[in-house]
């Protein structure tokens, strides 16, 4: 029998063939079969997505709902609370049982508001369910026919109701509320080591420095772009005031309603019609320049703020509204430079002085620690900041209006309103002690960045003489109390 060589390769060829096309077919099927499956994992994924979309939002309403009827509970409870105040007797005690009742109702509101938060949730068809919500009536009346409508518009009349109610009773809570707790963002650290020498007004001097150290609760992020803005409103509370207690008691007995005014020699005015510090409030408001953003503090120039005032907020200042050119004020007010009354002749500054201030303000340098340095860089920076400071009459009005001549011999130690208090004792310098004291202290003293400064005025020139300065250990914290 003769071999069919070609026949043979033909079958084989053929074979091959018909096998590679089903190993074609079954990759072709399963590839079909896993794009299937994957669709359907899709649609699954996206069913139970907005599922839980529907759900959230279910949640979201019912929970507003709730939380809107126990803020009406709370008002109502407030009112009430006031109502038996004012009601002696048996009229005060039914008020307090309504109240009770009140807040018994709205703790039971905002359960069921929960509940029915649940139930909605739970409910295939969120929409009528939110809806339902949205219009405070049930889940059966929001899923109904025809009385939808009418349902859904008569809740909100009672909603429009209530609201216009709470705010009335919001209103007439808030008018009658003895106080309002406010956390500082931060404190101020500022060259006014006292309340004696800070400018009355800001930016009368220029080369003031402060730096507004935020809460360890207030992050930092929070002074994000204020470096855009040139200046900003700083609100802060009058820490140093002598009468703060006053505003501590219930009746704020002992408030002046007139005070004092350093611009009208000791002229009275109504303390609301003055920038005073001794005010019914203890609130300040300064404009300060924004200097630059170190860490978590603000760099400021110009406030006249004491050291270690709480700061309540910061707000930035706009010119486009802030600043009023058609603004009017008395002419007391609108002094001009050269008709200052409290400006002074002239700040002297002699070589005693000058090498004393240098000194001062060597040793106050090296007592700073590691975290925070200086406000200036140089003693010629600070020595501007005193000739600013002094360049106004910085004294009280009982101490101008008592002026006693200058005794060169104990001007320490002299008695009466004219004086200031007695100088504090020299501290050690850190590079060893005060080698050559100077016998003519002034009668009047600044305190600058913890550096104690005394000077002199002549009443006749309104010339200032600086006569002294060292560190006060008091303010710099070298004395513990």
């Amino acid at each position: 029998m003769a071999w069919d060589r070609h026949g043979v390769l033909e079958r084989c060829a053929m074979s091959a063939a018909t096998a590679w096309g089903f190993y074609l077919m079954a990759r072709f099927v399963n590839h079909r079969w896993h794009m299937t499956a994957l669709e359907s994992q899709l649609a699954e994924a996206q069913a139970a997505l907005e599922h839980e979309r529907t759900k959230r939002k279910a949640d979201r309403v019912g929970r507003i709902r709730a939380e809107q009827e126990l803020r009406t509970a709370k008002v109502q409870l407030q009112q009430l609370q006031l109502q038996a105040q004012l009601q002696p007797g048996a009229a005060g005690a039914e008020a307090a049982g309504a109240a009770e009742a009140v807040a018994g109702g709205g703790a039971e509101r905002r359960e069921g508001a929960g509940a029915e938060a649940e139930a909605e949730a739970e409910d295939a068809d969120g929409g009528d369910a939110v809806a339902g919500a949205a219009a405070g009536g049930s889940s059966s009346a929001g899923a109904g026919g025809g009385g939808s409508g009418s349902s859904t518009t008569t809740g909100r009349l009672l909603d429009d109701r209530k609201r216009a109610a709470a705010a009335a009773a919001l209103a007439a809570a808030g008018a009658a509320m003895p106080a309002f707790p406010f956390r500082p963002i931060g404190h101020l650290q500022s060259v006014f080591s006292e309340r004696n020498g800070t400018p009355r007004q800001p930016q009368l001097v220029p080369a003031a420095r402060s730096r507004l150290v935020l809460s360890p609760s207030v992050p930092a992020a929070c002074l994000e772009g204020i470096t855009q803005y040139s200046h900003v409103w700083v609100l802060y509370v009058f820490h140093a005031n002598t009468d703060l207690a006053k505003y501590l008691s219930p009746d704020r007995s002992g408030l002046k309603a007139k005070i004092h005014v350093p611009r009208l020699n000791g002229g009275r005015m109504g303390v609301l019609a003055t920038r005073s510090p001794h005010r019914p409030s203890p609130i300040g408001l300064s404009t300060a320049a924004v200097i630059g953003v170190e860490n978590n503090c603000l760099i400021l120039g110009g406030a006249d703020i004491v050291d270690g005032s709480p700061v309540l907020d910061i707000k930035p200042y706009v010119p486009f509204c802030d600043c009023l050119t058609a603004a009017t004020a008395p002419a007391w007010v609108q002094a001009e430079a050269d008709d200052e009354p409290l400006a002074v002749g002239e700040v002297v500054v002699g070589p005693a002085a000058r090498a004393a201030l240098t000194s001062a303000w060597s040793a106050r340098r090296a007592l700073y620690g590691r975290g925070q340095g200086p406000m200036y860089g140089s003693a010629e920076a600070y020595l501007q900041l005193v000739q600013q400071v002094l360049s106004r009459d910085i004294r009280s009005v009982n101490q101008r209006l008592n002026v006693k001549p200058i005794n060169p011999t104990a001007a320490a130690g002299a008695a009466g309103a004219g004086a200031s208090a007695p100088a504090p004792a020299r501290n050690q310098d850190p590079a060893g002690p005060d080698s050559d004291p100077d016998p003519r202290p002034g009668q009047y003293h600044v305190v600058l960045e913890n550096i104690y400064i005394s000077y002199d005025i002549d009443p006749a020139s309104g010339a200032v003489e600086v006569r002294d300065a060292w560190v006060d250990p008091i303010t710099a914290g070298l004395v513990k109390g």
